[in-house]
């Protein structure tokens, strides 16, 4: 249905709180419609065929809907399977193309969970909003728990647990979540846990301890490093010139200057940069040698 939306999309609006607890009981049982024999609500969207629409949580404080803002409450998920990868949430995978946003998920307690020992690409993405998202996620917020598992005897397969989202391939913007995240794994596994969320393809790093106070490169903290050395990925060094003259440390409001974006080659981490140090000593040449070439002369 297009109901509260343009007529250019496709998709769901929240116009009334929505309670999981049916049964009003506090406490998620077979009195709930959502029941499904404790499997819980049946995630919208998966690997195969993702939520592609919009959906329109309408918990944001302007909310003209029926008297909203309005939250989704006491979400129960409980899904598990032996080989292959599950995506738990409200929605199992937000797609690209699809646009999600004001959206509140209270009290959730969702789990997934791999238990197999087959061995393959075997992973779990659980989040109490989305699984897994290559859409857009806005303004939206979640709380209670989320726990996810990668068990068995599988070798080097990942638990991604997220307390909004487990894995982000997509935006997320205005969000946040004080749920409690538990990630668990098999000893030759790893499990994964983020406050917001855990594996997202792309990360924006800003690794210097603080803003510059004369617009040169600082020293970049230990953070860098040992996400460098526990998970090697590939890096896109970036410098951005111009924003100590639009906002020192010394000024309270910015002034209007030019600010250049300038983006180095992609490329990993070179041979001997095993320890953390090493690795943050790297990363800052990267960005150091953009400096040099695009930065301005402050001497």
């Amino acid at each position: 249905t297009n109901m509260g939306c343009s007529s250019t999309c496709v998709g769901y609006e929240l116009r009334a709180d929505l309670d999981f607890d049916t049964d009003g009981d506090g406490s998620a049982d077979s009195g709930d419609t959502y029941w499904n024999s404790g499997n819980g609500w049946d995630p919208i969207g998966n690997g195969t065929t993702a939520y592609t629409g919009d959906f329109d949580g309408n918990n944001d404080a302007d909310s003209t809907g029926d008297g909203g803002p309005y939250h989704l409450e006491n979400l129960h998920v409980n899904r598990s399977i032996t080989t292959g990868q599950i995506y738990v949430g409200l929605f199992g995978v937000v797609g690209a193309g699809a646009d999600v946003k004001n959206v509140a998920v209270a009290g959730v307690s969702v789990t997934g969970a791999v238990t197999g020992n087959a061995g393959g690409n075997d992973e779990a993405y659980v989040g109490a909003l989305a699984g897994r998202n290559l859409g857009t996620i806005t303004d939206s917020w979640s709380s209670g728990a989320v726990t996810g598992s990668r068990t068995g005897g599988g070798l080097y397969e990942d638990a991604y647990v997220g307390g909004l989202v487990g894995g982000n391939a997509g935006v997320i913007r205005a969000a946040y979540s004080r749920a409690d995240v538990t990630a668990v794994a098999h000893r030759y596994n790893e499990a994964i846990a983020g406050g917001l969320v855990e594996r997202g393809e792309s990360v924006v790093w800003f690794p210097e301890s603080w803003r510059s106070p004369d617009g040169r490169l600082q020293d970049f903290m230990r953070g860098i490093g040992i996400l460098l050395t526990e998970r090697p990925v590939t890096l896109a060094p970036l410098y951005i010139a111009g924003t100590f003259e639009v906002l020192p440390r010394h000024r309270r409001w910015p002034k209007l200057r030019r600010v250049d974006v300038h983006f180095g080659e992609t490329t990993g981490l070179p041979d001997g940069t095993g320890t953390i140090e090493s690795a943050v000593a790297a990363a800052r040449s990267l960005v150091a040698d953009l400096e040099l070439r695009y930065g301005a002369d402050r001497d």
